[in-house]
């Protein structure tokens, strides 16, 4: 088994991104997703839309 994590990139700020992805792999994530975030996503969960309009706003 695994532990797979996700994160927005851009999500909370673009300057936090690398932060949060250093404290997944200290916390024993095995692999870490790093979603590019776009202006529909429509596939995806009321969270992840969330995490992709509030990246997009903060550039």
């Amino acid at each position: 088994s695994a532990l797979v994590t996700y994160v927005t990139a851009g999500y909370p700020t673009a300057a936090e991104t690398p932060g949060i992805l250093l404290a997944m792999e200290k916390g024993g994530a095995d692999i870490l997703e790093l979603g590019a975030p776009f202006t529909d996503p429509i596939a995806d969960g009321p969270t992840i839309q969330t995490s992709n309009t509030v990246a997009l706003q903060n550039g």
